[in-house]
């Protein structure tokens, strides 16, 4: 298993990938851990196309987490309630990890994660665009 983190590390985000690194590791047990720290002008595609472009060199039977320090960019008031869902979102794909594996290993579908606090199988959208 190979988790792609990607951390906005300015503000907030410092803390939340932090809280983020320590839960992925103290749950999942021998998880490749991948961080990408990016710069200001850089967003989640940066992450996201170092995971694409390492995919194609993995098997097909390989399983990967792709997480992001959601809500790092919110402010004050603007930041009520993102804590709450991504400890939500976390709590789901994180804690209970190896349900979404066991999904994927079935061969049935190619992603999975969660849609309003609901475990999700689609190749499409899911809440904060944290998935397996």
């Amino acid at each position: 298993m190979i988790c792609y983190h990607h951390i906005w590390p300015h503000e907030r985000g410092v803390g939340i990938g932090k809280r983020q690194k320590e839960r992925i590791l103290e749950n999942i047990e021998g998880i490749d851990y991948r961080p990408n720290v990016v710069s200001r002008n850089e967003n989640e595609n940066h992450t996201l196309h170092r995971m694409w472009e390492d995919a194609k060199k993995m098997g097909d039977d390989e399983v990967i987490l792709y997480i992001h320090n959601k809500g790092a960019t919110k402010k004050g008031k603007d930041a009520r309630g993102m804590d709450e869902l991504t400890d939500i979102i976390e709590s789901e794909l994180i804690d209970n990890y190896e349900h979404y594996v066991d999904k994927l290993k079935e061969g049935y579908y190619s992603t999975a994660g969660i849609l309003c606090g609901v475990p999700f199988w689609s190749d499409t959208f899911y809440a904060g665009n944290i998935f397996w």
